[in-house]
């Protein structure tokens, strides 16, 4: 195994169990507490958005440095989806 693909299992491996953390987090959230944010700071739906972002351009860093363009699209595209999913379940409008 190349030095390159150690450092992406490994690095692949820390964003997998930052993510399943963000993840624990997130799920106790209340639809209201998206909005809230530190005066001057960005709200929790905000930074939620710059985490799916962020990932989906190491995504496809990670696949164009493997020499596998391609594949990133694809993965993005896929990424691009479940982000979807995840706003359409996570934003849902609720009663006042």
């Amino acid at each position: 195994m190349s030095d390159f693909e150690a450092d992406k299992k490994e690095l692949l491996a820390d964003l997998n169990q930052s993510r399943a953390g963000l993840i624990l987090v997130v799920e106790e959230l209340r639809p209201e507490d998206f909005g809230q944010a530190r005066r001057g700071s960005w709200s929790i739906s905000k930074i939620l958005d710059h985490v799916i972002h962020s990932e989906r351009l190491y995504t496809q860093l990670v696949s164009t440095f493997s020499g596998n363009p391609a594949s990133g699209q694809n993965a993005a595209e896929r990424f691009r989806e479940r982000y979807s999913q995840l706003r359409r379940s996570l934003f849902v409008a609720t009663p006042n």
